[in-house]
């Protein structure tokens, strides 16, 4: 994978994770499937397979969070943080954000 694909991917990621989540979920999903039908052909009961499929998989929320920090951008993902946080702030205070607007204009000018 070439480094501007792997960025363009997190990026994606990034903006859209709700989807990316939902892919992690169906992913893990259908490894446990597969785990599961493995230890049925070997002749366990559907249950049994399953508790074994788990046991050896590991935790499901370990291997979330593993992914999650897979896909992220660092710093943008701080920035991308920080511009909410500061989009809320400055629209709960309208007097502020015409201040602070006003200062960059006449500060830029």
């Amino acid at each position: 994978m070439t480094r501007w694909r792997g960025l363009r991917m997190r990026l994606q990621q990034l903006l859209w994770r709700s989807e990316a989540e939902s892919r992690a979920d169906e992913e893990m999903g259908l490894h446990l499937e597969m785990e599961t039908a493995h230890h049925q052909r070997a002749g366990l009961s559907h249950d049994e397979a399953r508790r074994r499929s788990m046991a050896a998989f590991g935790g499901v929320d370990h291997h979330k969070e593993t992914m999650r920090g897979q896909r992220r951008v660092p710093g943008l993902e701080v920035l991308w943080d920080d511009t909410r946080f500061a989009t809320r702030v400055l629209g709960r205070n309208p007097t502020l954000t015409a201040v602070a607007i006003f200062t960059l204009a006449l500060g830029i000018g």
